[in-house]
Order: structure tokens, then C-alpha cells, then sequence
């Protein structure tokens, strides 16, 4: 395998299936793989394989980024502006076996993935194997959904950005929990200015949350503004009153400011509270929500959101703190409030 690099265009057109297993580079341009209807694999390989352009199209029958067998041989497809993957069969974006080999796509403004079938993300065997979609915008279309935690030491699946609109055309919305220790699913909206996140399944489909069988692997949807859920049935969706990815137990549910869901199928049991939980109502949800978001929005300057480059979420206890250092300062007016945040129940 050789790396290529150009200084502003490179087309790859085949109708059969592209393999990329080195690094490609465009640093002023567009970088197209097409395949036709044939698949396109990229994987890591070596130290790595990098795949990153101004501006990366890839369009094929299933496409598949995948991290390595070996340590370290990540994956990455990378854009400076926006990133789009077509798929007509489905898309996968997988970790690998070997330690650190995480498959990650990556773009400064929007991802879209699109496909008639299947869109699959899925931690991997080994330790530090995370599968990542990180932009600001992610769209997301496919015939079903499915975000899932691997079998090693912190192998999340993880679809992170400003703005999220994942749409199911046939079957579910599915987040699950892995077997290894901290391989959770997450879908998270955390942009300062339009974190919002939008789900929808047609009504015979189903959003679905289910823990792994891992310590600390979790199957949630955060959302920092709003989050909206259209489907049949929505199972595990209880609200949740605190932030509970970093507390060592399997957690399920979703985490926002203001969330909407709506169950279509006449039949659908309603929305149970969360295990060990209460639910709260808007006012003290608000307030939970500004003391673990809001001293990260001071520190932003405007970016549309920052999370650990290791597929991590981040730690907000020293955000809850500096609210509750703010809440006490205010005097007994604010006392109630403050307590309503450090009350929530786990």
C-alpha cells in the first residue's frame, strides 16, 4: 500500500469495489471514491490509515470503515468542510481488534450518511477501538439504525454534534450497550447554539435503548437544548435525572432540556420511569442541564462543541460544580434550586 497525495482533486471511479487500506490526502480540494454499486472498504492498516480532503464524498453499494486487527491501526475519514457517504446497500463504521484501532469520521462542518440499507456503528475487540461520527451537523438516513458498544476496555459507538437528525425509513433506531467496560452507545447533541436532536422511525419501527452486559455500558441520547422522538414505540426512553455516564453502572434513558416523544403505535406501553430514578419536571431538568452545560459554554468561543478526541464523553462534574458555586453565592433565594440539582437521585 502506498499513500497518495494531490494538491486540490483526486477522483477514484471504478464500478466495482475500491479497497483503501493507506493514506489519502487532497489538501485544497474535493476527494471522490466511487464505486458504482460496488462496496467500498477502508481500513487500517500499519500505523493507521487517513483518509481526509477539504470536502470527502464516497459513494458505493455497502461502504465499510474499519479499523485493524492490529494495535494502533485506526481509521480515519476526515473533512475539513463536509463529509458524505452514500451507500446503496448499507454503511459500517466499525472498531477493530487491536488496541486503539478505532474507526472515526470526522468533519468540521456537517456529516450525512445515506443509505437504502442498514447504518451500523459498533465498537470493536480491542481496548481504545471506538467507532465515532463527529461533526457539527450529522444527518442521518437509512433504512435502520443501530449504535453498539464492542467488547473492549472503552469500545463506545458513539454519534456526536451540534445538531443531530437520525431518520429510520424501515426499521429502528437501536443504541446497545456493549460487553466490555465503558462500551456504551450514545447519541449526543451538545452544540451551545443548536443542540437539538431529532429521531424518527416510521410507526411500526421503534426507537430502541438496551444496556450491555459491561460495566458502565450505557444506551443513552443526551440533548442540550431539545430533543424530539417520533416513533411506534420508544423502550428504554425514561428521562433521567443526572448525568450518568461516569458512575459505573449500566444506565438507559434520555438527558434533556426539553424532550418530546411521541409513540404513534396505538398499542405502545407507556414510557416507564428510569430504574432507581425519578423523574423531574422542566424546571429542575433546566436547571440540571445549565449547571453541567454552562460553564462549558463560557469556555467555547463559538465553537458548535467540543468532546474528548478519544470518542470519550466528557467529565462535566467541574461544570455541575462552578453552578453550585454560583447557586451558593446567591444566597437562601436560590437555595431550593441548588438542591433540586444535587438531589438527583442515582
Amino acid at each position: 500500500a502506498t499513500a497518495v497525495s494531490r494538491p486540490s482533486l483526486l477522483l477514484l471511479t471504478k464500478n466495482g469495489a475500491i479497497d483503501v487500506n493507506a493514506d489519502l490526502a487532497v489538501a485544497g480540494g474535493t476527494l471522490t471514491l466511487n464505486a458504482g454499486t460496488g462496496a467500498v472498504t477502508i481500513t487500517g492498516t500499519g500505523a493507521g490509515t487517513t483518509v481526509k480532503a477539504v470536502t470527502v464524498v464516497v459513494n458505493g453499494g455497502q461502504i465499510n470503515v474499519v479499523g485493524g486487527a492490529n494495535a494502533n491501526q485506526a481509521v480515519t475519514l476526515e473533512a475539513a468542510t463536509d463529509l458524505s457517504v452514500f451507500g446503496s446497500t448499507g454503511i459500517t463504521v466499525q472498531g477493530g481488534a487491536g488496541t486503539n484501532a478505532f474507526a472515526a469520521l470526522n468533519a468540521a462542518n456537517k456529516v450525512t450518511l445515506n443509505s437504502s440499507g442498514a447504518l451500523l456503528v459498533q465498537g470493536g475487540a480491542g481496548a481504545g477501538a471506538y467507532a465515532k461520527v463527529d461533526p457539527t451537523t450529522v444527518d442521518v438516513t437509512a433504512s435502520s439504525v443501530t449504535l453498539r458498544g464492542g467488547a473492549g476496555l472503552d469500545s463506545r459507538a458513539s454519534v456526536i454534534g451540534g445538531a443531530l437528525n437520525v431518520q429510520a425509513t424501515a426499521g429502528d433506531i437501536t443504541l446497545q450497550g456493549g460487553t466490555g467496560q465503558n462500551a456504551s452507545a450514545y447519541l449526543q447533541s451538545l452544540g451551545v447554539n443548536a443542540g437539538n436532536a431529532t429521531l424518527s422511525t416510521l410507526t411500526s419501527g421503534s426507537v430502541r435503548l438496551l444496556g450491555g452486559t459491561g460495566n458502565n455500558a450505557d444506551a443513552l441520547i443526551f440533548a442540550r437544548s431539545s430533543l424530539n422522538v417520533i416513533t411506534g414505540t420508544c423502550t428504554g426512553c425514561a428521562t433521567l435525572t443526572s448525568d450518568p455516564r461516569n458512575n459505573g453502572i449500566v444506565d438507559v434513558g434520555v438527558f434533556s432540556e426539553t424532550i418530546g416523544i411521541v409513540q404513534t403505535d396505538p398499542n405502545a406501553p407507556p414510557i416507564a420511569a428510569a430504574t432507581g430514578q425519578q423523574l423531574v419536571d422542566h424546571d429542575n431538568r433546566r436547571l440540571l442541564l445549565e449547571a453541567l452545560f454552562g460553564a462549558r459554554r463560557n469556555n467555547q468561543n463559538n465553537q458548535n462543541r467540543n468532546q474528548d478526541d478519544d470518542g470519550n464523553p466528557e467529565d462535566f462534574s467541574s461544570a455541575r460544580q462552578g453552578q453550585q458555586g454560583q447557586n451558593n453565592q446567591s444566597g437562601n433565594q436560590n437555595q431550593n434550586r441548588q438542591r433540586a440539582v444535587q438531589s438527583c437521585p442515582r
